[in-house]
């Protein structure tokens, strides 16, 4: 499925909320166990990761997720009990 504009900014707001958390990639990354470089990818809007993925990074910064999208239904059902602002 291609990113849309929108995610695409959802997803550069990582960015932001990392470096405000005093985050480097490398710490995220330990912290994720994610790739270096697959964290770059998503905080640039490059890649289009699962939600499973973007709430992994968004605990890892000890923030909150807001959902306010219906386009993947089945994985918002699966986190609708983490609704929370971010």
């Amino acid at each position: 499925m291609p990113i849309t504009k929108h995610r695409k900014m959802e997803l550069t707001k990582l960015k932001e909320l990392r470096k405000m958390r005093g985050v480097t990639i490398g710490q995220l990354s330990k912290a994720t166990k994610l790739n270096r470089d697959r964290i770059s990818l998503i905080e640039r809007g490059m890649v289009n990761p699962s939600y499973q993925t973007v709430l992994l990074i968004i605990e890892a910064l000890d923030a909150k997720l807001t959902i306010r999208s219906e386009e993947h239904t089945s994985e918002l059902q699966s986190l609708r009990h983490l609704v929370c602002r971010l």
